[in-house]
């Protein structure tokens, strides 16, 4: 049993290691970009359509409040035909959430559910000379949280197939509170 605050399910570790690489040189700006996402110092908006997603983020650093735009790039059609083949005895609940064998297929059938390195194409309007700089490093780990907490996302931000923003997200567990009458919730249903 995995007890990560970040990459909670393989789909939101898949993304974290885009990050957290083991290969290449020390990245001292992960303390600091975990902070920041950890503390919600980042407001993380998904937008676009199929085949172009964007994430775009401001982030609260002190008295600053860079964007950081993630250029995420789509499958190839290689990539898009093979999830496709994997994907056909798939489909999400409604509340965004997919088995974890499904990554292994995919991985299996050699598509990958990130983009080589996201934030090396990632840009910030912060001064930084280091770049990737905590505040791209950030964007990725709300990125991240937000993967954990609704899998399908994963398969969103790279398919052309898997509809955006239909809804998929919404869960009908949950109801609006305005659609609640208080002086009657707790009381027993009348029967006939």
């Amino acid at each position: 049993m995995v007890d990560a605050e970040f990459g909670a399910t393989p789909w939101g570790r898949a993304w974290l290691r885009t990050v957290e690489r083991t290969d290449g040189s020390p990245r001292p700006q992960l303390p600091k970009a975990r902070s920041l996402a950890r503390n919600h110092k980042v407001d993380l908006t998904l937008s676009g359509s199929p085949g172009s997603p964007t994430a775009t983020a401001t982030v609260r650093d002190g008295s600053s409040s860079p964007t950081v735009t993630l250029n995420l790039s789509p499958w190839t059609e290689e990539e898009e035909a093979a999830a496709s083949a994997v994907l056909a005895t798939h489909r999400p609940d409604p509340s965004g959430d997919l088995p974890d064998d499904l990554l292994t297929q995919l991985t299996e059938a050699d598509v990958s559910v990130t983009p080589a390195a996201p934030d090396e194409t990632a840009t910030c309007t912060c001064r930084a000379r280091k770049q990737p700089c905590p505040h791209i490093l950030a964007a990725i780990y709300t990125l991240v949280l937000q993967i954990d907490e609704r899998p399908v996302t994963a398969l969103e931000l790279r398919s052309t197939a898997v509809p955006w923003g239909d809804g998929a997200g919404t869960s009908t567990a949950w109801i609006p509170l305005d659609a609640i009458d208080a002086a009657t919730f707790f009381t027993a249903p009348s029967t006939p």
